[in-house]
């Protein structure tokens, strides 16, 4: 500890780092990340105030881009098919687009993160903390992807638990993506509601499914975007691992490219 703060400000430190430190068991490369982290004027503030998201970028410092892109494409996507279906002749109804563009956009940014791993930051790994880590008590032994590199010493992963990540993370999204599906609904439903008292008798025909569009977000999350997303996550890393991910800027192009073909294919 006594090293650590003739190196740097101890108490601009996080306390499970200093906490870390005064056992002997600060990474390194954790400190040094967090630093250059907390001087960018768009990940400081975060790192500083969500220890679930600083985790995870000390692991991966383009986790950002990668929320970015997913919810740029996702939501290109999302307005992509609601222009075919006006070009269709159905007739749109905007409360619904909008919750679904709104909650589908959160809720995919939160399982990007899901997926992301977690940084060693100690002597050994702790599970995952906040309000990302909320599903992760039981799985914390497990990658956080089919794909996550291993610290060899500090934390190896088999390939049964490999396989079994993909299932543990199937039940995660599927519990989330009902939670966001009935969010959703209940958000869609308010809007019209209030849009009734301007306008009596707005979507009277239109009938609300609550429970089968619920069923449909937890099904689609727990399935199509666990096994798509798990596979985006194996391609990023190949790139990234590859001498091509030493190349500036071509990771960037990378991420952006699969995470649209990724939406194309989930379309």
């Amino acid at each position: 500890l006594q090293q650590l703060a003739a190196a740097v400000d101890v108490d601009s430190l996080p306390r499970d780092m200093v906490a870390a430190a005064s056992n002997g068991g600060l990474r390194e490369a954790a400190l040094q990340g967090f630093l250059e982290l907390q001087a960018s004027p768009l990940a400081g503030p975060l790192v500083r105030r969500i220890p679930a998201l600083r985790d995870r970028l000390l692991a991966d410092p383009r986790l950002l881009f990668k929320l970015g892109a997913q919810a740029g494409v996702g939501t290109a996507a999302e307005c992509s098919h609601q222009a075919r279906q006006v070009r269709q002749g159905l007739e749109p109804h905007w409360e619904h687009f909008a919750a679904d563009l709104v909650f589908g956009a959160a809720l995919d940014c939160l399982l990007v993160c899901l997926l992301a791993p977690v940084a060693v930051i100690g002597a050994s790994p702790r599970r995952a903390r906040g309000a990302l880590g909320l599903f992760r008590g039981a799985a914390g032994a497990l990658p956080a992807n089919s794909f996550e590199a291993g610290l060899p010493g500090v934390r190896e992963f088999s390939l049964g638990q490999r396989a079994l990540a993909v299932g543990a993370r199937g039940l995660e999204f599927s519990a989330l993506g009902a939670v966001f599906g009935l969010a959703a609904q209940v958000a869609a439903a308010t809007a019209m509601a209030l849009r009734r008292v301007g306008e009596p008798g707005y979507g009277k025909d239109i009938q609300l499914a609550f429970g089968e569009n619920v069923a449909l977000w937890g099904a689609a999350a727990g399935v199509s975007s666990n096994l798509r997303l798990t596979a985006v996550a194996g391609l990023e890393a190949a790139v990234e691992r590859s001498p091509l991910g030493a190349v500036p800027g071509f990771p960037y192009l990378a991420i952006a490219l699969i995470r649209s073909a990724n939406a194309a294919v989930g379309e």
